[in-house]
């Protein structure tokens, strides 16, 4: 314990004790306690404080795992949109030539294998967050195992 608060136990004390016919063991006692119950409190609030600092960061963190997984859906929504929405597009034009126009020049195997392209390369996008993920979760579990 500091020599500071040592002396200002001791001085609390004696000055309490001065009006009193106490011994010098009771003033030792009651010095060791008053300081020990002073230490209990500082470990008590320095305890609660390193606690709402656990907390407020645990509760940063989850927020920005929040976000990332907003990110995340967000652009998988977006992506998904995209897709439909050009694919739509792409069959209804392609029907309409072959249904309501079918002498015009289209080459239907290009624009099948156009449109496969584009689901083929919408679909890495997408789940490569997936399989990246699943080979972090395995790594993780590795480790994990080879630890126990």
């Amino acid at each position: 314990m500091s020599d500071k608060l040592v002396s200002l136990v001791a001085f609390y004390v004696t000055q309490k004790a001065q009006g009193e016919n106490v011994d010098e063991a009771q003033i030792f006692k009651a010095e060791k306690r008053l300081e020990h119950e002073v230490e209990e409190e500082i470990v008590r609030e320095r305890i609660e404080e390193i606690d709402d600092e656990v907390r407020r960061r645990e509760n940063e963190r989850a927020a920005a795992r929040e976000f990332d997984e907003f990110q995340g859906i967000l652009f998988q929504c977006v992506t998904l949109a995209l897709l439909v929405g050009v694919i739509g597009s792409h069959l209804y034009g392609l029907l309409e030539a072959l249904i309501y126009q079918p002498t015009a020049e289209i080459n239907v195997l290009f624009v099948t294998f156009g449109l496969l392209i584009l689901l083929i390369i919408t679909v890495v996008v997408l789940f490569k967050v997936y399989i990246k993920r699943l080979f972090e979760s395995t790594k993780k579990f590795r480790e994990f195992r080879k630890g126990c």
